[in-house]
């Protein structure tokens, strides 16, 4: 595998959590190679939604450091590749030890 894709989103407070990243990583595994790994994280501050992402955007760093956080513990280079407006999406290429 040689990207990994983080997505997050708002989650309508009647659905559960679970059920919504399950079902996103469903989406999303669709479009892109099956060498790109998907995982799915909320992070309450930035919906779905560009009207919040100047808002979002301003806590950037800490959702990269969450996700760098909850990388594999083999992984040890990750690379950036990309990220989205209110970091909705994170392109990341590791390489693993």
């Amino acid at each position: 595998m040689d990207f990994a894709i983080y997505v997050h989103g708002s989650v309508p407070s009647t659905q559960d959590l679970s059920v919504w990243n399950r079902n996103t990583g469903r989406s999303l595994l669709g479009l892109y190679s099956p060498t790109y790994g998907i995982r799915v994280f909320n992070f309450p501050d930035a919906a779905g939604n560009l009207a919040y992402a100047d808002e979002a955007q301003e806590n950037d760093i800490q959702r990269l450091k969450e996700v760098i956080e909850q990388t594999p513990k083999n992984i040890k280079n990750l690379v950036l590749h990309g990220v989205s407006r209110g970091a909705a999406i994170i392109f990341i290429k590791f390489f693993k030890s």
